[in-house]
């Protein structure tokens, strides 16, 4: 009943749902259809939360996009220095939420760069210019080695055409 007195405010939609639901945020998770027609609406006026991804830019520029969906081994990348990594821009999105389709957007992602990766203002914007433009940049993904990493992969190549996995991860 309370749900028409948000709809003019802009909010999140799990925002709008852990007003609603005793601070439960997950309770309108794919259920927008069900908001838009609560409020009379062709679309739900909440946008999911942004996608979260932490981003390194090695200081001399890179080549490709390495997409980790494991934190620790994103943590290791970022301050190993090893040649492995070597012309490589290092992604990390958490599981599956690396595939969403809303994450090459500037509304459904926000981006942390780590300070020990290059911050200045090109390669930042060479960066956002690939990710929300779809531009062509080899783009990679290591993730775990079991079904779930496989299914993310997949899922991830509808959203990064051209998207392989990272053999030197993978052995």
């Amino acid at each position: 009943n309370r749900l028409p007195t948000f709809a003019d405010k802009s909010m999140l939609l799990r925002e709008v749902s852990t007003r609603l639901f005793w601070g439960m945020s997950k309770v309108l998770d794919k259920r927008q259809g069900l908001v838009a027609a609560i409020l009379g609406l062709d679309e739900c006026p909440f946008p999911e939360s942004p996608i979260q991804l932490q981003v390194y830019l090695p200081a001399r520029g890179y080549m490709g996009v390495l997409f980790i969906e494991n934190l620790m081994s994103f943590e290791q990348a970022v301050r190993s220095g090893s040649e492995a990594f070597e012309g490589l821009a290092i992604v990390y999105a958490s599981g599956f939420k690396g595939s969403a389709q809303r994450l090459r957007s500037r509304a459904g992602s926000s981006l942390y760069y780590a300070s020990n990766g290059a911050l200045g203002g090109d390669l930042r914007d060479a960066f956002e210019a690939w990710l929300f433009g779809r531009g062509v940049t080899p783009v990679h993904f290591w993730g775990d080695l079991d079904y779930a990493g496989m299914r993310i992969l997949a899922a991830m190549r509808g959203t990064f055409t051209g998207l392989t996995a990272w053999e030197p991860g993978y052995t």
